[in-house]
């Protein structure tokens, strides 16, 4: 599934995302122990400030729960509080990223 995105906006997303890997791998790298409870193969997400940025996750999420794979939804809060949102393909619960 192509977004169709201009240049600024893959540019735009990707650096969201980035974040995103950044932030979740360092919360892994400090509790390692989580690691475990992920699924093998999950697709990522991280809720945004960004309206934009979590539509376009969204329709990616959606593309991947077609395909099958776990989707997890996270917030910097999430990670604080310890309560990363993990959806199956057959259920996934609606967010606020508000």
């Amino acid at each position: 599934m192509s977004l169709n995105l201009t240049n600024a906006e893959q540019k735009r997303l990707a650096a969201a995302n980035i974040k995103t890997a950044k932030v979740f791998g360092r919360y892994y790298l400090n509790n390692p122990e989580a690691l475990s409870q992920l699924p093998p193969k999950a697709t990522v997400f991280m809720k945004s400030d960004d309206d934009w940025v979590n539509q376009q996750n969204e329709k990616l999420a959606a593309k991947a729960e077609r395909e099958g794979k776990t989707v997890i939804w996270f917030s910097e809060k999430d990670l604080k509080e310890k309560t990363i949102v993990i959806s199956k393909p057959e259920f996934r619960p609606h967010w606020n990223p508000c």
